[in-house]
């Protein structure tokens, strides 16, 4: 209602793999252990249909009750959707998993009576990552999938990321290019502490990402700022 008010869209962002250690409590993943990701306590497969169709629900349970504009799905939090070295041969799945989505939306959006729900993506900085991680980006934009594409690194901002890449995969199209503004611009050892960006580090990042062609910023994470782990630079 506060974001109506002010005229801003309202997008739910949804962690596709997060691997805090409250993921290894819950109930789905206790009950089932076949699921899993190998060496990575707390995270999932998407080779199993089961654990797509899961995450689909979600989606859809979002969808039919909260008056969303849309879905941001985060695949930084943690990159890992398969096995390690069978991202490229189960791209696919993600694909199909992605249209499913679409259509998820579209058909809510019919139903609302309003044009178009936005979908968004997530997704590491560089297009060798997401190859190799199985995000075949390259699809998702020439089929409409998705309405914008976020490049991320992890947990800092990158004010050199290659930028430019997802700017010209996505030319010609509908889709935009917002890459990832974080707070941090690097850690202070060895006491965890990170350096919050200045005013002045912001700018800079801003002034790169447009001027190799993005459309818009998305800042991530930017509550860590009030974190008092996070006092190098307060």
């Amino acid at each position: 209602d506060r974001c109506r008010k002010h005229g801003m869209q309202f997008l739910v962002c949804l962690r596709m793999n997060d691997r805090h250690g409250i993921a290894r409590t819950a109930k789905f993943y206790v009950e089932n252990p076949e699921l899993r990701l190998d060496g990575y306590p707390g995270g999932l497969d998407y080779k199993h249909a089961r654990v797509r169709d899961k995450v689909l629900a979600f989606i859809a349970e979002v969808l039919e009750r909260y008056d969303v504009d849309g879905i941001e799905l985060d695949y930084m939090r943690w990159c890992h959707m398969f096995q390690p070295g069978q991202g490229k041969q189960n791209a696919h799945l993600l694909t199909e998993f992605t249209r499913r989505t679409r259509k998820l939306l579209d058909e809510t959006a019919r139903r609302r009576g309003v044009d178009r729900l936005a979908l968004g993506v997530r997704v590491p900085q560089s297009l060798k990552e997401c190859e190799y991680l199985g995000f075949d980006l390259a699809t998702w934009i020439k089929e409409g999938l998705v309405d914008f594409v976020v490049p991320s690194d992890f947990m800092h901002t990158d004010t050199n990321m290659k930028t430019e890449d997802f700017v010209k995969l996505a030319e010609g199209t509908n889709c935009k290019i917002y890459p990832a503004i974080h707070n941090r611009i690097s850690m202070d050892g060895p006491n965890e502490h990170y350096r919050l960006m200045t005013l002045a580090n912001f700018r800079a990042a801003a002034q790169n990402f447009y001027g190799f062609g993005a459309d818009g910023i998305s800042p991530y994470n930017q509550s860590f700022a009030f974190e008092r782990r996070a006092t190098a630079h307060r």
